[in-house]
């Protein structure tokens, strides 16, 4: 499935926003409660990490139900693919991420709270977190795949959504979608709610692949979506359900103007965000886990010869340094692995 620019500059940049996030709540989350008080709250109050999943959530629903001719054997295909994908990130990061830890406290002897886990897990249990992650998907030691079940389920179902005949019409099969939206939000639980955003990225794509021309032109109309999903990410409602979902309405509303916009697509288009943007799994897996390697190793060294105000912005910028690269290193080893895969494959018939 080709790729399109604009969508991978959009992960990238809700990316972006949980790396810095989950860097002040790591190193220093003083400053990441100014975030939320005035008047910070007024410009970043609810622009957080989840809202940024969200957004992941939305794009690939909108890039995964793209219509086609329903096939067994290209679904099986499809689900297989997600799932190796999936497994080959979760796997390979939480391995480093293990090694890393015994490797930094050997060197150091300053282990954080998320490395003396590992250490006091023991390579026993590290192996059966290491396989439970990898395989199915867990969070025991990296706190970002807490959301890998709920994305693999979504692929899935927006896929499907994709395969429904056109015959159907575009209404009846919103009305489905929003049948299936409505059923999973009454189990209230957070694992199917994600699904749900998907879902909302399913009907914006119907919406735009009916729709010969998807514009809003005038700026009032536009200013007044976008300043909506501000209203929205700034209600005070706690950490929930409810919450997730209306944080998918804003990253839908927000997409949705996107489309409608060709300017900001051609910007967004632009590189060097596209090419970041196909990093996105890598940087997901990663950047926690280097963050957590960081603090405890070269971070109280900074600390000690360097001020305050020098160390987290060199920090920061060692620690995105570091996860670019080892992104880029786990997605040009899965580029082999797939390559390699497919070879087997064809030489097998």
């Amino acid at each position: 499935m080709k790729r399109v620019e604009w969508i991978d500059s959009c992960r990238f940049l809700a990316m972006l926003v949980i790396m810095v996030t989950h860097f002040l709540a790591m190193f220093s989350p003083d400053a990441l409660q100014l975030w939320e008080q005035m008047p910070g709250r007024l410009i970043l109050g609810g622009i957080t990490g989840k809202l940024s999943v969200a957004v992941f959530f939305v794009l690939l629903g909108y890039f995964a139900s793209k219509p086609k001719p329903f096939s067994l054997s290209a679904f099986g295909r499809y689900t297989l693919r997600r799932y190796i994908y999936f497994v080959f990130f979760a796997l390979l990061a939480t391995l480093l991420y293990l090694l890393g830890g015994y490797a930094v406290t050997w060197l150091f002897h300053t282990p954080d709270e998320s490395v003396f886990v590992i250490l006091s897990d023991g390579p026993r249990y590290n192996l059966i977190y290491l396989l439970r992650d990898g395989f199915l998907l867990e969070d025991h030691y990296i706190d970002t795949l807490w959301c890998m079940q709920s994305l693999f389920l979504a692929s899935i179902v927006c896929r499907l959504f994709g395969y429904l005949p056109a015959r159907l019409g575009p209404g009846l099969r919103a009305l489905l979608a929003f049948a299936v939206i409505a059923l999973l939000l009454l189990l209230n639980a957070a694992f199917f709610v994600w699904v749900c955003v998907g879902l909302l990225g399913c009907l914006l794509r119907l919406v735009s692949d009916s729709s010969r021309e998807l514009r809003i032109k005038p700026l009032l109309p536009r200013l007044l979506l976008f300043l909506t999903g501000l209203v929205i990410i700034k209600l005070p409602l706690d950490e929930g359900p409810l919450l997730y979902f209306l944080q998918g309405l804003v990253a839908l509303t927000w997409t949705y103007l996107i489309l409608c916009a060709e300017s900001v697509q051609r910007f967004l288009s632009r590189a060097p965000l596209p090419r970041l943007g196909k990093l996105t799994m890598g940087l997901f897996v990663l950047h926690t886990p280097v963050y957590s390697l960081l603090r405890s190793s070269l971070f109280p060294l900074m600390q000690k010869v360097l001020p305050d105000a020098a160390t987290l912005p060199l920090c920061f910028c060692l620690g995105v340094s570091l996860t670019l690269v080892g992104a880029w290193l786990l997605h040009r080893a899965y580029d082999a692995f797939a390559l390699l895969f497919r070879r087997e494959r064809v030489s097998a018939r």
